[in-house]
């Protein structure tokens, strides 16, 4: 049983999606988060997506949270 626990453990972390980005607005301390919906976005593209809709909050002043 333990051994079931481990391998579904470890195939579960190794298909694990791209973090969402989260920025910061620098004068009002907004925070917002860019994260594809994975039933809208095919599971190849949702780092491309979460990359483009970081780069037009960017764009507005907003800056990345580490």
């Amino acid at each position: 049983m333990k051994k079931v626990a481990l391998i579904v453990a470890l195939a579960t972390s190794a298909c694990s999606a791209p973090q969402a980005i989260q920025l910061r607005d620098p004068q009002t301390r907004h925070v917002v988060e860019c994260k594809a919906d994975p039933w809208a976005v095919y599971s190849w593209d949702t780092k491309r997506w979460n990359e483009e809709c970081a780069a037009r909050y960017e764009r507005n002043g907003f800056q990345r949270i580490q």
